[in-house]
């Protein structure tokens, strides 16, 4: 049977909680343990908490990763990762599944570290997996939101799985922040706001992908044309993608795909020269 490794960071103020599968919307303390705030009443097993982190860890496909359907769901720093040392052709997959409610993750007061990484690890091989299906995700802190974060030597990948729903980043959307580290953000839809935009920070082994299609956007703070130019000129971005600076969205950079009646009208020719537009 495969062991999926969901691993909490829960360095938060008191109060600080996490959802997964039915959060019930009337829970009693927003607590991660408390029996009474899941649907079915019973906490997912092998909790083991320490003074400083908690680790959740899930054992086989059919459980997965927390869902979160409804309500609110709260973390001061989040990490996402199942464990991939063991040798062998079958690696696991840490998984969040977000359909509708509100995950907030990083310090409500977006002064301190708090963050979400999604394929996170500074000392062992991890892969992790979002799907966002519907409902907010809130990542507050000064540390980023980050799609595959590690380092050098380490292999760690991060997916992001995108239908629909709203993802607020105060600082930076990252994908791929290490020169080991891969990440993937796959969008069909929804909507992510960042303060900044990066993509494979370092140079290195790992590799890097954005792909958008339907009604997905990303819209950015400030001027990012030229550097979101130089990722589509690297191939880390489809070529789908429009992009302009302060025309859908004021003082913001937004990526988006055309609707069709556009991509007839201009040609793609002339969607290239859209898509240079500073």
């Amino acid at each position: 049977m495969k062991k999926f490794f969901i691993l909490f960071l829960l360095l938060a103020v008191a109060g600080s909680a996490w959802a997964s599968n039915d959060w019930k919307t009337a829970n009693t303390d927003n607590a991660w343990f408390t029996p009474t705030n899941w649907s079915g009443g019973v906490v997912p097993s092998r909790a083991v908490e320490t003074n400083t982190r908690t680790y959740q860890t899930l054992f086989n496909t059919i459980v997965g990763g927390p869902v979160i359907n409804s309500g609110a769901a709260e973390s001061f720093q989040l990490e996402v990762g199942g464990s991939n040392d063991a040798v062998g052709p079958t690696k696991s997959i840490g998984t969040v599944t977000i359909n509708g409610g509100t995950l907030t993750t990083g310090s409500l007061d977006n002064l301190r570290g708090g963050y979400f990484r999604c394929g996170a690890s500074s000392t062992s091989n991890r892969w992790g997996a979002i799907y966002m299906n519907g409902g907010t995700v809130n990542v507050g802190g000064v540390e980023p939101f980050t799609v595959g974060w590690g380092s050098t030597t380490l292999d760690v990948r991060g997916w992001l799985y995108m239908t629909a729903g709203t993802i607020n980043v105060t600082n930076k959307f990252i994908i791929g922040n290490a020169a080991g580290a891969s990440g993937y953000a796959d969008l069909d839809g929804g909507t992510i706001y960042a303060g900044d935009f990066q993509m494979k920070v370092t140079a290195g082994t790992g590799t890097v992908s954005l792909n958008m299609s339907g009604d997905a956007e990303i819209i950015i703070t400030g001027d990012k044309t030229a550097l979101v130019a130089q990722y589509m000129d690297n191939g880390w971005i489809n070529e789908e993608v429009l992009y302009d600076y302060d025309g859908r969205n004021p003082g913001k950079t937004t990526l988006y795909i055309p609707e069709p009646a556009t991509l007839c009208l201009l040609g793609f020719g002339a969607l290239s020269l859209l898509r240079r537009k500073r």
